[in-house]
């Protein structure tokens, strides 16, 4: 009997052996030490179900087949995007197929998330270092400087307004 049923091979940290399970039939699965030997016993149990089914008359699902994909398809898209993916693949000199292509291809492999976050951190880091700037910038301040001026630090909850320092006798 030819099986034409695909198999899912997995290791078991609870087993500590390798499971195979069978999509088409939810509940039936095989251990073994190799990936090859529970292969081997997920057909074997797989064979005496198919065989039981056919027995009792019990029809059994269609096996998955490999899909064969043309590379091509429609796609309908509001006039304003249409526009927008248009003037970007001129300005870029790319053709509009290839502009849509980087675009779902960013999409399905998770780029255009790990961008969003990249780019948080990197405005966050921005903000950082200027205020960094600020704190080196003050703290930059001669002796005679704060002498002469009235200093003014601001941070995002206030403003602070350092007067002059007076200046001792003999300093």
């Amino acid at each position: 009997m030819t099986i034409k049923y695909s198999f899912n091979i997995a290791w078991s940290d609870e087993d500590e052996e390798y499971v195979a399970t069978c999509p088409a039939f939810p509940g039936l699965s095989a251990y073994g030490a190799t990936e090859e030997e529970a292969l081997a016993e997920a057909k074997v149990a797989l064979g005496l179900f198919i065989e039981s089914c056919q027995d009792r008359n019990i029809p059994l699902p269609e096996p998955q087949v490999v899909e064969n994909y043309s590379g091509q398809t429609r796609l309908r898209l509001p006039k304003h995007l249409h526009r927008q993916a248009a003037q970007a693949a001129e300005s870029q000199g790319m053709s509009l197929n290839q502009v849509l292509i980087l675009a779902l291809q960013k999409f399905l492999t998770g780029e255009h998330t790990g961008q969003r976050y990249l780019d948080e951190i990197k405005s966050l880091l921005r903000v950082q270092n200027e205020r960094n700037q600020v704190a080196i910038a003050s703290s930059a301040w001669t002796r005679s400087a704060i002498r002469e001026k009235t200093v003014r630090i601001e941070t995002e909850t206030e403003r602070i307004y350092l007067p002059p320092i007076e200046s001792k006798k003999g300093n």
